[in-house]
């Protein structure tokens, strides 16, 4: 994925922590979207206090790198 990317969970799955590209809306709780490693659906904000670098997606890992940009940097849901 070229574009910047955020922490994201899939669906209900609060196990995986995905990177997707951040939604148009800043604001949305939850967004239809696809993962860097490609699995597609609902997808809601991973917030900085929940964040688990042990749980996130080894093949978003793969396709991002290990930090995504806007990581810390991204205000998520105002």
């Amino acid at each position: 994925m070229a574009e910047a990317t955020v922490r994201v969970w899939l669906s209900t799955d609060r196990n995986t922590q995905h990177h997707a590209a951040a939604p148009a809306d800043d604001t949305a709780q939850e967004w239809d979207g696809v993962t860097a490693c490609g699995h597609s659906g609902p997808l809601r904000w991973v917030h900085g206090e929940t964040v688990d670098r042990a749980k996130t997606c080894a093949a978003c890992v793969a396709a991002v790198g290990r930090t995504p940009p806007l990581e810390g940097d991204h205000p998520g849901p105002v």
